[in-house]
């Protein structure tokens, strides 16, 4: 059986309460509850845990005094690189919660993965960039020698600009990151000898490059977001200071948001309509287009889209669509009639103008 520590076997429990909303048990072999959301529970027996170990089956549970230390629930036996590695107990009414088995499953792999990954991949020194990336996004107090340490350690320039590249996982439907998205991501962090990263879980991947790592690496980040369209976002903050990369951040989370599922980095310095639009409410946004642009054909959104590129110019768009300037003029204007805002009068334009981004970004994500 695998060797899973308290703090671990804690962690997996209260994740998967997180989601499900229940007390949950993760139980040994002989039927030790390692861990518990009911700290009462914690250190006792659980009859029905150690069966489900036994038979390697699912045991579900429907009287509270059916086994020894069991209560009504689900008890689902984890296996980690094909050995058993705990049974995970849910407790409730069976028929409630044996859709959660799957989840805890999902999780608790999910963190076994992650924890391998911290002390066997990486050993002690990717801790030691764990704990230097968490400190630098999330603005954690550390003394003066520690940066100092840190400094001399990984090579922190005190005059070097950084940036912080986030990678948001949106390929969620098994509660978490799919082993072949996380092999892509852990290639090209090899690849680019990106150093400082973390995983801060359930779905997102930290990294901090420098001004000119990004310069040089860019290029593979933005060829990662096109392979992983639709599975990940991936959004870039402005240059900042290490130490001060929280709001580099929260500035990346922000474009990753904003920007949607685009196939490409989204760079916050870059970024303008997109980032209002992209925090607009679904339904805000659906009612923005019905009432503006909702009635045009798609021939007419073109049309508009060349205008607007051409900045308003009737000559510069009429030569770009083959069209007499009068035809243009007769298409604007019933274009005004149908949808109630006049392409030609600035404010109303600007309205019309703000739809189609609203769309562009619609398509990208």
């Amino acid at each position: 059986m695998e060797d899973i520590s308290r703090a671990t076997a804690q962690r997996i429990v209260d994740t998967v309460k997180e989601v499900c909303g229940r007390d949950v048990n993760f139980i040994d072999e002989s039927g030790r509850i390692i861990a518990s959301t009911d700290q009462k529970r914690a250190g006792g027996f659980h009859e029905g845990g150690r069966l489900a170990a036994q038979n390697r089956e699912t045991l579900e549970v429907f009287r509270d005094d059916q086994f020894p230390g069991a209560r009504k629930g689900v008890n689902i036996p984890v296996r980690y690189q094909g050995r058993l590695a705990a049974v995970v107990g849910i407790s409730g009414e069976p028929e409630e919660v044996r859709r959660f088995g799957r989840l805890a499953v999902r999780i608790t792999d999910l963190i076994l993965r992650e924890r391998e990954l911290y002390y066997l991949r990486g050993s002690r020194r990717q801790a030691d960039l764990d704990l230097l990336v968490r400190s630098a996004v999330f603005s954690q107090e550390r003394t003066k020698e520690y940066r100092a340490y840190a400094a001399e350690q990984f090579h922190i320039g005190r005059n070097t600009l950084y940036r912080t590249l986030v990678l948001r996982m949106e390929d969620r439907e098994n509660f978490g990151i799919s082993e072949q998205t996380e092999q892509k991501i852990i290639k090209t962090l090899e690849q680019t000898g990106t150093e400082f990263h973390t995983f801060f879980y359930p779905e997102e991947y930290i990294l901090i490059l420098s001004e000119d790592g990004w310069k040089r690496n860019g290029p593979a980040f933005e060829e990662l977001a096109v392979n992983l369209k639709g599975k990940v976002k991936a959004g870039l903050g402005k240059t900042a200071p290490f130490w001060s990369q929280n709001l580099s951040y929260q500035q990346a989370r922000l474009a990753a948001e904003s920007a949607g599922t685009s196939g490409a980095v989204a760079d916050f310095a870059k970024l303008d309509l997109e980032l209002l639009l992209g925090d607009a409410r679904r339904e805000t946004r659906e009612a923005f287009l019905k009432k503006t642009i909702g009635e045009l054909p798609p021939e007419d959104l073109e049309l508009l889209r060349v205008y607007f590129q051409e900045d308003m110019s009737l000559q510069n768009t009429s030569r770009r669509l083959f069209l007499h300037k009068n035809s243009l003029q007769y298409k604007l204007n019933r274009i005004g009639r149908l949808c109630g805002y006049n392409p030609r009068s600035f404010r109303q334009a600007a309205v019309l103008y703000m739809a189609l981004k609203l769309i562009e970004n619609e398509e990208r994500g």
